[in-house]
């Protein structure tokens, strides 16, 4: 699947409520992780970075020494064709329902963004309600992982991609001028070279688009 990249509206559509079975989650979810986050790397991929406006969103547990929730229900979602990575949780629909006080500032990229890094200020720790990739309703707080800050941060960025939100927009103001100079330098090094999706982006069935879009 090919990501989407800045300029590509998609990125900043309304994103629908996920409500698909799991057995087609399983599907979307693998060929977000095997087909797309694993080649280009990275730690997280929400679904309208692949052109699926829907609140859905994955993070790679694995690449943060983190063992992911869905582990719990192992046996559940062991009937799913294809198999769903043990590496990976599914987030639909999420909500952040609480989060710190406190912020810190570190440097971010995104694959839509490719070779932009910006200081983006993100709160030390959230609590996350959501759906499973079963369907099952879930509350993740990010202080019960050793690396909680970091697993913050990536879930709060992926988050953001289902509300339409880049993280452009959350850019200390310290970086705003520099944030301006850099997109426009952006515009013209990629003018060329966007990997755009079809404009048919909001579907309720994640399989039309894939067959939109050959993969």
């Amino acid at each position: 699947m090919l990501v989407a990249l800045f300029g590509n509206p998609c990125l900043t559509y309304p994103n629908l409520p996920m409500n698909s079975s799991p057995e087609e989650l399983a599907v979307l979810a693998e060929r977000m992780y095997e087909g797309t986050l694993r080649y280009y790397g990275g730690l997280g991929l929400a679904a309208p970075q692949v052109g699926i406006n829907k609140r859905l969103f994955i993070v790679d547990f694995n690449s943060l020494n983190l063992i992911p929730p869905l582990t719990a229900w192992k046996s559940d979602i062991a009937h799913l064709v294809p198999p769903v990575s043990p590496n990976i949780e599914v987030f639909l629909n999420s909500e952040i329902i609480e989060h710190s006080e406190d912020t810190e500032e570190m440097e971010e990229g995104c694959l839509s963004f490719p070779e932009l890094w910006l200081p983006i200020r993100r709160y030390k720790y959230i609590v996350l309600n959501y759906n499973n990739l079963l369907g099952i309703e879930c509350v993740l707080d990010t202080r019960n992982y050793p690396e909680g800050s970091m697993l913050a941060r990536v879930i709060q960025h992926e988050h953001d991609h289902t509300q339409g939100v880049l993280f452009l927009k959350r850019a200390t103001k310290s970086q705003r001028e520099k944030r301006l100079y850099i997109l426009r330098m952006y515009r013209e090094l990629y003018r060329n070279k966007w990997r755009q999706l079809p404009p048919t982006v909001i579907t309720p069935d994640p399989l039309h688009v894939f067959a939109n879009t050959g993969s």
